[in-house]
């Protein structure tokens, strides 16, 4: 297994973790939140619902974790909009290089609720 394989395997497991943690703490109308697998990262997924429905109404791609093999770092950013375009764009109050796990702490708490939170 290649180094980028086993710093896949452990940012799903990371990211595995941040959903049950994430879906735990928060009532159901909020949204679940669920991960997927992209190349070299995993992007995070809120599923809404209508009120009275079990199933997700759509989904929402709202952040991604990618590991950046230049300069070797961990990245987190967040999807958005602007004039109908979607954009990928640093999240903000972050600079240099963070473990992993600062990453996945901000993804589960969303200190600032720009992540899983309508703006």
């Amino acid at each position: 297994m290649s180094v980028i394989n086993l710093l896949q395997h452990q940012l799903e497991k990371s990211a595995e973790v941040a959903c049950h943690r994430r879906n735990q703490n928060l009532p159901f109308d909020v949204g679940t939140a669920s991960y997927e697998r992209i190349e070299q990262g995993v992007q995070f997924v809120q599923h809404h619902y209508k009120l009275d429905s079990t199933h997700s109404d759509y989904s929402s791609i709202v952040a991604k974790i990618v590991y950046q093999v230049e300069p070797c770092h961990w990245s987190l950013s967040l999807l958005q909009q602007e004039q109908g375009v979607e954009m990928w764009v640093p999240y903000p109050h972050l600079s240099g290089s963070h473990p992993l796990s600062d990453l996945i702490e901000i993804v589960v708490m969303d200190p600032r609720h720009i992540i899983w939170f309508e703006q």
